[in-house]
């Protein structure tokens, strides 16, 4: 498992060199539609929304300027060719997906928002201790996952993340919806917060500077609701 100075190191890469990391891609790819709700069943918002008004797709099939896909992730030395996660990086696209930032026990953030980012959401998957585990393997639920967000706001590079990798920040849930017992593999999905946990939908904002060091702005609020299908 990295250490959390090289995984947001890895992240920063990333946020920096988005179009040269997804240009790459292999063809053991899966390209996943993507839906993102914007609200919970109290009609509130979540923090991290689409670009629809109730809820939006992202669909790669019908639209190739969208990256969403399963992959095994190459700047991930330790995760090998099979531990495949989630990304979706809208930064060739006219879509976008929308941040809101709300401090806990924190100073403001660099906005409010809800603010409008070509940006790159990615989940990636652990098993109970730790290792990395794929999303393809996922019979029932995961409760041990990460998300990240990466955007830039007024020429700065930020890293928006909560998993278990991340100290003092909450875990997210994957659940397979529809698993396959003659491949064993699964191809839906959902994806949230995980609610049963210390520091519950708390995540750690970061801003990257151009050598890819980072620094915590603060903690804030994560909540989001996702659902993922192959193809």
């Amino acid at each position: 498992m990295k250490s959390k100075h090289a995984l947001l190191s890895a992240a920063s890469a990333i946020v920096v060199l988005a179009l040269s990391a997804f240009a790459a891609k292999s063809t053991a790819n899966y390209n996943i539609t993507a839906t993102m709700f914007n609200y919970n069943a109290n009609n509130v918002p979540y923090s991290l929304q689409g670009d629809g008004s109730t809820s939006t797709v992202y669909n790669p099939n019908t639209d190739s300027s969208i990256l969403s896909y399963l992959y095994p992730d190459p700047n991930c030395t330790h995760c090998g060719t099979t531990a495949f996660e989630w990304a979706l990086d809208l930064s060739q696209s006219s879509r976008f997906f929308l941040v809101t930032l709300t401090p806990i026990s924190s100073p403001a953030g660099p906005f409010t928002g809800p603010v409008a980012f070509k940006g790159k959401l990615r989940s990636r998957c652990f098993d109970p201790g730790n290792n990395v585990y794929s999303w393809l393997a996922i019979q029932t639920s995961d409760t041990n996952c990460a998300m990240r967000a990466d955007f830039t706001y007024n020429n700065v590079n930020y890293t928006l993340v909560m998993g278990p990798n991340e100290s003092g920040t909450g875990t997210t849930t994957v659940t397979c919806t529809k698993w396959n017992s003659t491949t064993t593999t699964c191809s839906d999905w959902t994806d949230v917060p995980n609610t049963g946990v210390t520091n519950a939908n708390v995540a750690h904002l970061y801003s990257v500077g151009r050598n890819g060091s980072t620094k915590l702005i603060g903690s804030y609020a994560l909540s989001f609701n996702m659902s993922l299908t192959y193809p």
